[in-house]
Formats: structure tokens, sequence, C-alpha cells
């Protein structure tokens, strides 16, 4: 977790870390990779996507956030919010928009089957 949040003013060279959060990402990120290199292990970071007592969080945030683990070789990254009020503004869609002229028409639905009379349905045994 390298939620912006929880960095203290100053760590990294970065005056706010809180208010600056491409900056702290990318930074903590580059010594993240330093530390795992050579070891076959992955950096996927959590990042934040919440307000924490300072700063409430906006979808630019969220995308500088994004956009620092790309910079800094993350193969990916998790999206915490523990409301699971998510930014998706912030969040790029990991499919392509769909073209509805390129989608298939659905078959309506097969007619119902004619009905059954009730007395050719045996009873249920309890």
């Amino acid at each position: 977790m390298i939620y912006p949040a929880l960095w203290g003013d100053g760590e990294y060279g970065v005056d706010k870390p809180w208010r600056e959060p491409y900056l702290i990402v990318e930074r903590s990120l580059v010594d993240w990779h330093a530390v795992a290199a050579g070891t076959g292990a992955a950096v996927v970071p959590w990042i934040q996507d919440f307000a924490a007592g300072r700063y409430e969080y906006n979808e630019f945030d969220v995308a500088a956030q994004i956009d620092a683990t790309k910079a800094s070789g993350s193969p990916g990254y998790l999206v915490w919010n523990p409301k699971s009020r998510y930014h998706g503004g912030g969040i790029p869609s990991a499919n392509p928009p769909i073209d509805p002229g390129a989608v298939p028409p659905v078959d309506p639905p097969a007619a119902p089957p004619e009905s059954v009379p009730a007395e050719s349905v045996p009873p249920v045994q309890p």
C-alpha cells in the first residue's frame, strides 16, 4: 500500500505527498523495484481512491497514481476504497468501448411450450 496519504511531509523529497500523488507513488515504486530486482517478484501496488483525513481524492489523483505505476514499470495496480466508491473516470477501462453496430442482435426467446393439463402431471410424493 503506497497510498499518498500515508506518507509524511517531505518523504522522498515530496513536500506534501498527499497532494502530489504522482510523485510519491513513482518515487516509492522506484525503490520497491530496486529491492525486488532479480527476485522474479512483480511489484503490483495498492493505490488510494479515498479521503484520508486531509484531502478528498478525485479522478485526477487516481489517474496520477496509475500513471506513476506505469512509469515505474509496475505491471499493474490495485485500487482501494473502503466504501467501494471508486472514481471511475480516473481508472482506464480494460475493455474498449462497444460499437452497438458491431453487436449481433439477440434472437427473441422461443415461444413458451403449450400448457400441460394438470391431470397429466404426476403428484409429488413426500
